[in-house]
Parts: C-alpha cells; sequence; structure tokens
C-alpha cells in the first residue's frame, strides 16, 4: 500500500497540473477567436448533461445576445437497461402504424391495455398513465434536463448496494427497478429522480409502442412515486417500493417537470385507464393500493429546447364544453 500510495500521488499531481492547464478558463472570448480545454462538473454516470452559456455583444448592432448550448455526454459506469436494445428490430415494419390525425390517434391510445402485468400476462400491476411520444436521443436528452436517472439493471452488485443504501438511508441514484410487462416484455427504458434518500424517488417505465405519431415513435409508460422500501415475499430480492397511491399526481409531475425544462412540444390527457377511488382503490402486483380517475398524460418532445408554452393536443369538438378533469392543474 505505501508504494502503491506513493505512484498514485505521483500521478494524481500530474494529472492535476495536466488540468488546469488545460482547462476553459474564465474570461472573454474575443471575435473570432476559438477556445478549447477540459470543462469541470460534478461526476455522474450515465447521460450527463452540460450547459453553456455564452453572453456578449453583437459585433454589427452592439446588442446584448446570449447564446444558450445543452450538450449531453454519456458517462460509462452502469448497465443502464436499454442499451444494447434494437428497438427497430421489435416490430416488423408492416405492423407500426403511423398516426397523423389527432382524433385516431386518441382513439388507438385509449385501446392501450389499462395496466401493465406480471410476466405471464395473467394479473394486472400498476396503471398505464403515461404516454412520451420522442425519439429515443429525444427521451433521453429532455429526462436528463429534467434531471431524472438511468438505472441499472436487477443485478446482485446493484441489489448490494440498494440494501446498503436502505440501511444507510442514502442515496443510490442508480438504483434498479422491479419488471413489469407490457406488449409481453419488461420495460425497455427505466428512469428515475431520486430525492432524500432511496426509499423516496419518481420512477418511469417506459414501452417502445408499434405506434408512431407523426413519424415520431410512441412510448407507453407507467410512472409513480415511491414513498419508502419494504419487505416483500412478491419478488425475487424480497425487497420493493411502496408507491404513492395518487397515480394521477405521478403522471401529471412528470408533464410539469417537462414544462418547466422547455423540454415539451405538446401535451394532451386521454382516457383508456380504469377509474378507482380511495373508497374501492386498486392494487398494484405488490399489494400496494392505488386510486385514478383513469386518464393518461401524454406528452410530444421537442427536437431541441422548446422556448414557448406546449399547446394542447385533443382539445374537445366545438360546440363540446370541457369537463373538469379534462384540464390537468
Amino acid at each position: 500500500m505505501p508504494v502503491d500510495s506513493f505512484f498514485v500521488r505521483s500521478a494524481n499531481a500530474r494529472m492535476l497540473e495536466t488540468f488546469s492547464e488545460k482547462n476553459i478558463k474564465y474570461g472573454w472570448v474575443g471575435p473570432k477567436e476559438t477556445k478549447s480545454g477540459f470543462v469541470f462538473v460534478p461526476f455522474e454516470m450515465g447521460i450527463k448533461q452540460v450547459t453553456i452559456d455564452l453572453y456578449g455583444d453583437e459585433l454589427k448592432t452592439g446588442a446584448k445576445v446570449l447564446k444558450h448550448f445543452d450538450v449531453f455526454v454519456d458517462v460509462p459506469g452502469i448497465h443502464a437497461d436499454y442499451r444494447g436494445k434494437k428497438f427497430e428490430r421489435l416490430y416488423s415494419p408492416e405492423k407500426i402504424k403511423d398516426f397523423t390525425e389527432e382524433q385516431t390517434f386518441q382513439k388507438a391510445l385509449e385501446a392501450i391495455p389499462p395496466c401493465v402485468t406480471n410476466i405471464l400476462g395473467t394479473k394486472n400491476g400498476d396503471p398505464v398513465n403515461l404516454v412520451v411520444v420522442g425519439t429515443m436521443e429525444e427521451v433521453l436528452e429532455a429526462f436528463t434536463t429534467a434531471e431524472w436517472s438511468e438505472t441499472e439493471v436487477l443485478s446482485l452488485r446493484s441489489v448490494l448496494r440498494m440494501v446498503e443504501s436502505f440501511l444507510s438511508k442514502g442515496a443510490y441514484d442508480y438504483s434498479p427497478v422491479s419488471s413489469l410487462y407490457l406488449y409481453g416484455r419488461s420495460q425497455d427504458i427505466a428512469l428515475q429522480k431520486t430525492r432524500g434518500n432511496i426509499n423516496e424517488r419518481m420512477h418511469l417505465r417506459l414501452w417502445y409502442s408499434p405506434m408512431h405519431y407523426k413519424g415520431k415513435p410512441v412510448w407507453v409508460g407507467q410512472a409513480s412515486r415511491d414513498i419508502g422500501v419494504r419487505f416483500t415475499t412478491r419478488t425475487w430480492n424480497l425487497m420493493t417500493h411502496k408507491i404513492d397511491p395518487d397515480i394521477d399526481e405521478s403522471g401529471l409531475y412528470v408533464l410539469s417537470d417537462l414544462i418547466y425544462r422547455h423540454r415539451l412540444r405538446e401535451y394532451g390527457v386521454v382516457a383508456g385507464g380504469i377509474p378507482k377511488t380511495p373508497a374501492a382503490p386498486g392494487r398494484n402486483l405488490t399489494g400496494d393500493p392505488y386510486y385514478t380517475s383513469g386518464k393518461r398524460v401524454v406528452v410530444v418532445l421537442p427536437a431541441k429546447q422548446a422556448p414557448d408554452f406546449p399547446t394542447r393536443l385533443f382539445l374537445p369538438v366545438a360546440g363540446v364544453r370541457a369537463t373538469s378533469d379534462e384540464v390537468p392543474a
């Protein structure tokens, strides 16, 4: 150890010297001048967003100009579930339906199964409460901007880290989620937003569907908010998250999160779920109760940051008055 420490200390000193020489210093960038180098940011694995703002004077008019850039870097270190998947091979071309009209698209979304299921498809789980329209890159960039993290696949290493975080009441930004099933397979992408500790997080599962909307893939999702961790005999690792029973609130949280981050072009609300009430709740696969209006939030992502407030999809037919539950707060 003393020998290793000696060589490591020397190597770290050389690295620090190199980074100090090569980093981009704060200061002015002159007209037609180019600067390059390192930018130091907190270490996070997975898709990492780096925001660059350039502020200065426009040469011809002297007006103040602000240029905003979002750069996304893939930092290795976690085994995320979606990596390596060939989504275009999940369905043959003739099975993919591309919708261009809102009314027919709305009917197709309402026909999506109301809930996810177990692996055999014999028991219903959490309600399907979210639909995301966008390419893979748009999905990852939008949710990374909103500070959602990728999740690791279930393995011995990730389970041990989850147990450690549970016992220490710490956070585990890439904690795995259990497998739920739709379209005959487990989720294609799982994302999460950690809060105070591993007991509290938002998590989101997405499935690549056989639908497109105006040429873009349609992802069917299930979003819920974890409010605790408990032991159970219904999972192989004997642990599960307890969810907030208000499922609709989780879907609306995703909507407001993307609006706030300017990562939403259009949004809407469709039916298709099975309404449940606090007096007569539904139950997911681990026995947690939930209630819902049966509505689903639909979000259409932009190709880049959206500066304006998003427009509304699936507006009521002219002459028909909207009911209060058709307009999310």
